[in-house]
């Protein structure tokens, strides 16, 4: 009588690791699809919580914060303390907002670049977007003093605007550009206070911060945290199609036809400089952004990025927070006809239409 051996054949060890791959494989993106799901949802947190920010200051000051700040009295700062720095008390961050008080009285709104300062490096966790991992790192920067400075994936909105200068006033965006140092009587040049009655738009169709994918440094051609320079001669023309036009795939700029800078998105949370932490509601979602030279004071196109699939995460005036999908309309990406010169709708589309505060449009999301 034959002994019955009990176990697997070869063919059926294999057959079952066969079908433990398959399932394993099936089971992956289900997974990583709920890890982004989660990174979204955090995402959307932070920016409910820079909603909630913008309320309170506004309550205490009447006005929300300008995209820029300094001391008056002075122009060894440049007047470049961003919106990030004034909304600390109001977001949990009283301690750090005291620190960088103290250091301000010795170094002036200069500071705002000192990275040296421990209340400018570290971590503050609602600056980071879970899916950017070169937010929750250390600029590099080393120009200005910006080695070992925090950075920060949210940008606010400058608006339809391709006259997003960092110095010059514009009427279009919710962060109005200017600088503290310029007097309050220089209409052109000084800081522009938003209050809520300057959203005739309605705060529910006016975007206020978005998101943007840092760079890395030194300077690469990726187009998600980078910034393309000379892509016109002189500082006019720059257009949506003109930026988009630059890519050489989905993710790289074509090194032919531009150059890439050393300032790149988000290096440095504590500058209000249009290219560092700002946006412009021109270009679609994960657009390149470019300018005509490389400097923060050139016209240029300030593109939202993130690494979420199909969009960004904005909050709006009034605190809500939405996803904006990739293939909302963003009109005549030719125009170059700059709608700060002028009021009225946006030419570009819905995009423009929620970025402007006073252009009488009826699109909204």
């Amino acid at each position: 009588m034959k002994k019955k051996y009990l176990g697997f054949t070869l063919v059926e060890l294999l057959v079952v690791i066969a079908i433990i791959g398959i399932l394993i494989g099936l089971l992956l993106p289900a997974v990583q699809a709920a890890r982004e799901a989660a990174r979204r949802m955090q995402c959307s947190n932070n920016l409910k919580q820079f909603g909630l920010g913008l309320q309170n200051y506004h309550d205490v000051h009447s006005y929300f914060p300008p995209q820029r700040s300094g001391d008056v009295n002075s122009s060894i700062n440049y007047g470049s303390v961003s919106f990030h720095i004034l909304l600390l008390p109001f977001m949990e961050q009283q301690a750090r907002y005291d620190e960088y008080l103290a250091n301000r009285a010795s170094n002036g709104h200069r500071a705002s670049y000192k990275a040296n300062l421990a209340c400018l490096k570290g971590n503050v966790p609602y600056e980071a977007c879970p899916s950017d991992s070169t937010a929750r790192q250390p600029s590099h920067y080393v120009g200005e003093g910006g080695e070992g400075m925090m950075r920060s994936s949210y940008c606010g909105s400058n608006g339809d605007t391709l006259y997003a200068l960092q110095q010059v006033r514009n009427t279009r965006g919710f962060f109005g550009g200017g600088q503290h140092y310029f007097p309050e009587s220089d209409i052109d040049k000084g800081p522009n206070y938003r209050d809520v009655s300057a959203i005739t738009d309605g705060t529910s169709n006016t975007i206020a911060i978005s998101e943007m994918v840092c760079g890395s440094e030194p300077k690469t051609n990726q187009i998600k945290g980078n910034i393309a320079d000379n892509v016109v001669s002189g500082d006019k023309g720059v257009t949506g199609a003109l930026c988009s036009n630059i890519r050489a795939d989905a993710r790289t700029f074509d090194s032919s036809k531009t150059s890439t800078t050393t300032h790149t998105r988000g290096m440095n949370w504590a500058s209000g400089s249009t290219a560092l932490t700002m946006f412009t509601t021109i270009a679609p979602q994960n657009s390149p952004s470019c300018r005509a030279n490389p400097s923060y004071d050139e016209r240029g196109i300030f593109s939202v990025t993130s690494n979420h699939s199909g969009g960004v995460n904005a909050v709006f005036v009034d605190g809500s927070v939405r996803f904006i999908s990739e293939t909302i309309d963003c009109g005549d990406q030719t125009c170059a006809t700059d709608p700060s010169d002028s009021i009225g709708e946006s030419p570009f589309g819905v995009w423009g239409a929620i970025g402007s505060i006073s252009g009488g449009e009826a699109s909204s999301l």
